[in-house]
């Protein structure tokens, strides 16, 4: 006598195994694309901030310090923002008679944004710088 099962797997079992193998190719293809996404978020971020302590440096040690809110491009779809404000300003304390210099601390922040494929992202980093006379003399 031979048995149904012998024969193979009917038409039906086949769909079946099919239609399930193809959900989990598109599950594991939707995971894949999302980690690349994630990963390519993930290098732009660093990026960014690389960026950011870039010029928040060149500010912090460049010369002259010069308060108000600034804007421009810095290449490769990154736009910069940077806000300089005096914190505080007065003479600094000398034990010596000579008339003393005046230290102003400045109040930094710097934001580069970026487009992503679905809303701009953005990075902010804030320091405060101090000068005396004329140039600085420190960053934090």
């Amino acid at each position: 006598m031979i048995h149904r099962r012998d024969q193979g797997f009917t038409l039906l079992e086949v769909v079946v195994a099919f239609i399930i193998a193809s959900i989990a190719l598109v599950v594991l293809y939707g995971s894949a694309a999302g980690g690349v996404l994630a990963a390519r978020e993930a290098a732009r971020m660093d990026e960014a901030l690389a960026r950011a302590q870039s010029r928040m440096t060149a500010i912090c040690q460049g010369g002259t310090i010069q308060p108000g809110t600034h804007v421009g491009d810095d290449g490769h779809g990154f736009r910069w923002h940077t806000e300089v404000a005096v914190a505080a300003e007065g003479p600094v304390a000398r034990a010596e008679p000579v008339p003393p210099p005046r230290a102003t601390l400045y109040a930094l922040r710097v934001t580069l944004s970026w487009p992503g494929p679905a809303r701009t992202h953005s990075v902010s980093l804030e320091t405060r710088c101090a000068t005396v006379g004329r140039g600085p003399v420190q960053s934090g």
